[in-house]
């Protein structure tokens, strides 16, 4: 069969800087939520998820409900939040500069 024809994925790098570039440009949710469940871990620096999703995360300095009602995180977390253009926005904790209680699965 001749290669030309055959459909070409793009490579996982590019598609992560489409969706970082449409986030960035537009906070589509949908290019967030694909980041967040194709390049974004546990145990990852504040700033290495900064790089993945294109921006700094807003401080939630609110997050008292965060850290009670049973969540898994200590009162030292720091919380970030990212925002999309639906007025929607994911929080993500940092216990010592690590991401901590995230699962990947839950933005696919």
């Amino acid at each position: 069969m001749n290669d030309s024809f055959k459909h070409q994925e793009p490579s996982s790098k590019s598609a992560e800087e489409e969706h970082r570039q449409d986030y960035v440009a537009t906070h589509s949710r949908k290019a967030m939520r694909w980041l967040l469940s194709h390049c974004v871990d546990v145990g990852m620096s504040y700033k290495q998820v900064c790089k993945i999703m294109g921006e700094e995360g807003d401080p939630e300095t609110h997050d008292r409900a965060f850290k009670s009602h049973g969540a898994n995180y200590f009162i030292d977390d720091e919380m970030y939040a990212w925002k999309d253009n639906e007025g929607r926005a994911v929080y993500l904790g940092f216990r010592e500069d690590r991401l901590v209680n995230f699962e990947r699965s839950d933005f696919r």
